[in-house]
């Protein structure tokens, strides 16, 4: 008897428990960025008292990248709750290792690394797509499936990490009008978005299908006018903290094991990680 109520104290004095919190650190640099940015935040005490969205903020730290030449500072933006600088400042070039330093004056310290992936040898060879039309079960009308993927030359003699994304345009005919639609083509299985070129290096690679929807009258008729395939070619970083964070999302299923976050920060967690990227368009008649 004496041991539960040895417990029950314990669990009363549990918001009186200081744990301590730790650095959040994330941000993504690209060649095609306008402005470079990096958001922080503390994480949330597991256990003892739960800190309010306004605790978890970092509104006066000193955040630092540097090209291992020129060392810039990024100042906060309140509205945007990040860290900022203009990317004139310190431009963000292929084959470059940028520097990432993070101090406060609660003693949070963290740095981390990062190269920018080239993108020689990368070409999108091919854009293709399907659509199909049926009624629509909720309402008067009809649902057009568009679903599209593209291939790609991987670059040789070398590892690439890429996310695959498609963008459309389709044209809504109304009886006296045309309206134009913007399509986000996407996946259930986010993963899946995420491609590695092992065993592969330059060779073909392919996106998997990717798709969206228009509902429209029976009276309307669409079009598909464009299609964009865009390629981010990503590092290791951008690759093994995407997927760690997808297959977080199984956490809820009851016999899926718990996914670790994967993190390049030293002295915190999250990531600093570069991309560049590869576009191109279809134009449809």
């Amino acid at each position: 008897m004496l041991l539960w109520q040895g417990c029950e104290q314990d669990v009363h004095n549990l918001d009186d428990f200081k744990a301590a919190s730790k650095l959040v650190v994330v941000s993504y640099i690209s060649p095609q960025d306008d402005t470079l940015r990096v958001h922080l935040q503390k994480t949330q005490p597991a256990i003892g008292r739960q800190l309010a969205e306004g605790e978890l903020r970092i509104v006066n730290a000193t955040v630092t990248l540097s090209d291992g030449t020129t060392t810039v500072p990024l100042l906060y933006n309140a509205g945007k709750d990040s860290y900022e600088v203009a990317a004139h400042r310190l431009p963000v070039l292929a084959n470059k290792t940028y520097l990432l330093h993070v101090s406060t004056p609660e003693g949070f310290t963290a740095e981390a690394a990062c190269t920018v992936p080239s993108t020689a040898g990368i070409t999108i060879t091919d854009i293709s797509y399907t659509q199909e039309s049926s009624e629509a079960t909720y309402y008067s009308g009809y649902n057009t499936h568009y679903t599209a993927s593209f291939k790609w030359q991987d670059a040789p003699g070398i590892s690439n990490y890429y996310r695959t994304l498609i963008r459309g345009r389709v044209k809504v005919a109304h009886p006296d009008s045309v309206a134009t639609l913007t399509l986000y083509f996407n996946d259930w299985n986010w993963q899946e978005t995420l491609v590695k070129d092992s065993k592969q290096e330059g060779g073909i690679l392919s996106s998997q299908d990717l798709h969206d929807y228009v509902y429209h009258g029976k009276t309307e008729k669409t079009k598909l006018a464009q299609l964009q395939a865009l390629l981010v070619v990503a590092d290791r970083h951008y690759y093994e903290y995407h997927r760690s964070i997808d297959g977080q999302e199984d956490a809820d299923n009851p016999f899926a094991e718990p996914a670790l976050i994967y993190t390049n920060i030293q002295g915190g967690l999250g990531v600093f990680a570069a991309y560049n990227q590869v576009e191109a368009s279809k134009e449809l008649n």
